[in-house]
């Protein structure tokens, strides 16, 4: 008997997406800026307010992700995943030794789990679960016990509250401006 073949979702960049130089190497503010830009531009454009990229040790994107749960009909499909899977697809492994994910908000329990299993070295989020909270997102129980599991079993370092500011906040009050459905709640 033959082995199904499961190909990933299609993923083609959407025309509203910021262009980005993937080779260039850059540091990790400017890769922060770069997923807040994503996330910002998702929210401008029918998407959820959350954007993401996947970075590898020498702060070359490897691929970059935004909310496409309602795009796509997937409840899966949250901006950290769509990053995660196209750069497992971009390395050709499951696993993503050395790289960082850049997010604009910190994950939800789901996107946890896949970064738990995914190898990242590191995570760095701007805004907070409150901030995705606060305009009627369910981001999931609280993340603090399961970071520090995190970091003890994988060696994962998650870096809260970067750049979180203003601009981490903009994607979210565009969403809600917009009218944006909280489809975590529906």
């Amino acid at each position: 008997m033959r082995a199904a073949s499961h190909p990933a979702p299609p993923m083609d960049d959407p025309d509203w997406l910021p262009r980005i130089d993937r080779a260039a190497p850059r540091g990790p503010e400017e890769l922060m800026a770069l997923a807040l830009e994503v996330a910002l531009a998702s929210a401008r454009h029918g998407g959820g307010p959350f954007g993401a990229l996947v970075a590898d040790a020498d702060g070359r994107v490897l691929a970059v992700g935004w909310n496409a749960v309602l795009a796509l009909r997937d409840s899966t499909a949250h901006a950290e995943i769509v990053a995660l899977r196209r750069a497992q697809q971009e390395r050709g492994s499951h696993h993503l030794a050395g790289c960082t994910l850049y997010t604009s908000c910190a994950p939800c329990i789901q996107c946890y789990g896949a970064i738990y299993w995914s190898g990242l070295a590191r995570v760095c989020s701007a805004a907070r679960k409150e901030d995705a909270e606060a305009i009627g997102f369910d981001e999931g129980p609280p993340m603090d016990g399961l970071w520090a599991h995190a970091r003890a079993a994988k060696g994962i370092e998650h870096v809260r509250d970067f750049l979180r500011g203003e601009r981490a906040l903009l994607p979210l009050r565009t969403y809600a401006e917009r009218g944006g459905v909280n489809y975590s709640r529906e």
